[in-house]
């Protein structure tokens, strides 16, 4: 949300460090998300599985919220955008590109859950995944 403020305060100040800390939390979460799916999917104890459900869930929670708020901030930087354009097609590109890994993740897990017509991510369930709460 401090983002936001600051895209109203200053439209044409470049990204700040509240923005790039919001990406960089939502890509962390991606990285995570791959790297736990990864160890589902894999053969190992069920204790590690379970386990790892609630890092699961706590990614992709973090991975719907950052999707939901960068895609709402790029509306935004565009809509505004008929002012003045340098900054704001930085804010535009940053937007853009920090949020390939995210929907790659998202798009990984809506993938996974569907496979096969099974509602499993590698050999967890998706019910016992801890996701929205």
């Amino acid at each position: 949300m401090a983002s936001y403020v600051r895209l109203f305060h200053k439209p044409y100040a470049k990204v700040d460090p509240n923005t790039w800390l919001f990406l960089i939390g939502t890509n962390w979460a991606a990285i995570d998300f791959f790297r736990h799916i990864s160890l589902v999917s894999r053969e190992g104890p069920t204790a590690e599985i379970e386990k790892a459900a609630g890092t699961i869930g706590a990614s992709l929670t973090i991975l719907f919220w950052g999707n939901v708020y960068a895609l709402l901030q790029l509306v935004v930087v565009i809509v505004m955008g008929h002012r003045r354009r340098d900054p704001l097609n930085q804010r535009v590109v940053t937007l853009l590109l920090s949020f390939i890994l995210p929907s790659l993740a998202q798009s990984k897990a809506f993938w996974m859950g569907f496979q096969n017509d099974q509602l499993h991510m590698g050999r967890l369930a998706i019910n016992r995944i801890p996701f929205l709460y």
